[in-house]
């Protein structure tokens, strides 16, 4: 993930702690449209259990409720093409399934959400595909044992996501555009990448602040 780290001169927002959850997070790092190549990041955290939240919560964003971002930036010019944070209905966090080498996968994770690109469509559907034989991998990997933190930035907003995580899923992630009344997505339309699961973790803690003057 691209490191944003918040601006120093950001105001602090809301914070929030739930005991357990999901997190999903991958990146598109080539994605071709007609106006040049863009780098494409999406963040989903499907907060469960009950939330202890601290401080202003935006009307855009509440974090003890499911919410998401999506961002674009021009690989060319290092703009930001569109950048939508925002609370979530049409999503769901997944499931543990059998996996075909045998274990557990974690599978149907995905979100719906809009953000004016100008590329024509009404939203972006966003699918973390777990495959045939990637696994959700126990025990707790190494490398996430002092906890695992997700950045984002969707200016004004900045924030940043700690899990504790007790299993990992790798997935593809699917970014397929959707026009109004369109049912299902056109694989012509769609872009893949890289990402991550989180279907396991000891506790989601989450900040947002904002560079917006009050």
């Amino acid at each position: 993930m691209v490191d944003r780290p918040v601006p120093s001169h950001a105001a602090a927002a809301q914070a929030v702690v739930s005991p357990s959850g999901v997190l999903a997070h991958g990146y598109v790092s080539n994605a071709r449209y007609g106006d040049g190549t863009r780098w494409i990041e999406v963040l989903l955290v499907v907060p469960d259990g009950p939330a202890v939240s601290s401080g202003p919560v935006s009307a855009a964003l509440d974090m003890a409720r499911p919410w998401a971002v999506l961002t674009e930036v021009s690989v060319e010019t290092g703009a930001h093409v569109c950048a939508r944070a925002q609370n979530v209905t049409a999503f769901d966090p997944g499931r543990l399934t059998p996996a075909a080498g045998g274990g557990d996968a974690w599978r149907g994770t995905y979100v719906e959400i809009a953000c004016d690109d100008g590329a024509g469509f009404a939203f972006y559907r966003v699918q973390w595909d777990a495959g045939a034989d990637w696994m959700v991998r126990h025990p707790l990997p190494l490398a996430y044992s002092g906890g695992r933190i997700d950045r984002w930035s969707a200016p004004p907003m900045y924030g940043a996501v700690e899990t504790v995580p007790e299993a990992v899923q790798q997935s593809t992630l699917s970014v397929c555009g959707l026009r109004g009344g369109q049912q299902a997505p056109n694989p012509e339309e769609c872009v893949s990448g890289y990402g991550t699961v989180v279907p396991e973790t000891a506790r989601i803690t989450a900040q947002v602040a904002s560079t917006a003057s009050s």
